[in-house]
């Protein structure tokens, strides 16, 4: 079983920002039991664990069935899909690619140019 966060050494081991005291946050679904990390993930997890047809959002566009809970992803799948819009741009000098999402370019880096992102620890360091 994963260590929660009073288990740990300090270290937090979630990539979510941390949202306040919260000495125990985990909860348990009540509808398929799965346990949940932090109590402000379960009104998401509820939507997707029994999703009723008006809580999604579907793709506005003509001819097209794309539906979605989360609305970030409905975003992600206009630009990749109809807009063909292309906002991440590799910072590499002389590549040309561009990427509809940030992973996309992410991992473009990482395997064409050997991109090795900082650690989390580096990422917060100060400057001294």
């Amino acid at each position: 079983m994963p260590a929660t966060s009073s288990q740990s050494n300090g270290a937090s081991s979630s990539t979510s920002p941390p949202r306040g005291p919260c000495p125990s946050s985990e909860v348990t679904c009540p509808r398929c039991w799965v346990i949940i990390t932090h109590h402000y993930d379960l009104k998401r997890h509820l939507k997707k664990c029994d999703p009723k047809p008006e809580s999604y959002n579907a793709c506005t566009y003509d001819g097209c069935s794309y539906k979605t809970i989360q609305m970030g992803n409905l975003q992600a799948h206009i630009r990749a899909i109809h807009t063909k819009e292309k906002p991440h741009v590799c910072p590499e000098a002389e590549c040309e690619y561009r990427s509809s999402n940030a992973a996309g370019l992410h991992r473009h880096r990482k395997n064409r140019h050997g991109y090795v992102p900082r650690t989390v620890a580096q990422r917060n360091r100060r400057w001294s």
